[in-house]
């Protein structure tokens, strides 16, 4: 049963008053694969009663705090009463501090791409246990997942491994090349993807990242929503342009009520849709006026 929609206005409106009230993230860590590893954590004091989980994943290079921080989470949760978590990624060379440039933070999204250094790295079973974790600690009542880019794709090979976990789940301008299999089962989708996006092209092809001397080939953005729909043998399908300058695929009657939703954003390269550019526009495309990502995430999320 959905929940009261949080509008643009409302939303927008309450950010910008309690701003400067908004919860500080924690640091913390828990051991895994012998190892710690960190997170950022926002969770709004709700009397014992049961809130839902926002599972918030960085893109490369990034990490999770400045997730939370720059695409407006950690200041939406105590406004909207959720848990907000952002993990870190591993960066190639664990013996040496994490580095944009020669040693970025990136997920073991199972894909081509993933260094060999990293195949080791169990991503999944990090997520996990970071949820047992805090479902130990706090009552959760539902569980989402969203990631930008790198932590995009870690969002698609999670919901396809763990799907039983998951409400719903919102990857922003990536996915892993190849597609892992996918269940019968699966979480609400939504993707949403710039159209001059170079590092996630939107008909598939050839990606390269000079800075990281990386080079893969992707599958268009749209494979990944039509894969989800056929996995949950929705019935159908409508195209229509609700702005501008965006594109929404939306998918019907699918198995178990799952949403299916794919969104076009015209003229935007690799950026989380209206938080501006945290990457040169040489190597991520164009910054244009944009629909508000957190307020399309968290409005796809609450509706469920």
């Amino acid at each position: 049963m959905g929940r009261q929609l949080v509008g643009v206005n409302v939303l927008a409106l309450g950010l910008a008053m309690l701003a400067s009230l908004a919860t500080a993230a924690e640091r913390q860590t828990l051991e895994w694969q012998d190892l710690p590893r960190s997170f950022a954590i926002v969770r709004p004091d709700n009397g014992g009663k049961p809130q839902d989980l926002v599972v918030v994943l960085h893109g490369a290079g990034g990490n999770g705090e400045a997730a939370l921080t720059r695409q407006g989470w950690a200041e939406l949760a105590p406004i909207a009463g959720f848990i907000a978590v952002a993990p870190d990624a591993l960066p190639p060379d664990i013996a040496r501090p994490p580095g944009f440039r020669d040693n970025p933070r990136y997920w073991n999204d199972g894909g081509e791409r993933t260094s060999p250094a990293k195949a080791w790295v169990d991503d999944v079973g990090f997520l996990d246990r970071l949820i047992a974790a805090i479902k130990a600690q706090s009552p959760v009542d539902r569980v989402f997942m969203t990631g930008f880019s790198s932590g995009a794709a870690m969002t698609i090979r999670f919901a396809a491994a763990r799907p039983g976990l998951l409400t719903a789940v919102a990857a922003i301008a990536g996915h892993p090349s190849p597609l892992p299999a996918l269940p019968d089962r699966l979480p609400s989708l939504l993707y949403a993807t710039g159209t001059r996006d170079p590092l996630n092209p939107i008909a598939g092809g050839e990606v390269r990242i000079a800075v990281w001397s990386a080079r893969f080939t992707k599958v268009a953005p749209i494979t990944v929503p039509e894969g989800w729909a056929r996995a949950l043998a929705c019935a159908g399908s409508t195209d229509t342009r609700p702005g501008e300058d965006l594109r929404l695929i939306a998918w019907q009657d699918c198995r178990g009520g799952a949403q299916v939703r794919y969104y076009e954003l015209v003229g935007l390269g690799h950026h989380w849709p209206g938080a501006g550019a945290e990457l040169p526009e040489s190597m991520a495309g164009p910054v244009v006026p944009a629909i508000d990502g957190l307020e399309l995430v968290w409005s796809f999320f609450n509706a469920r």
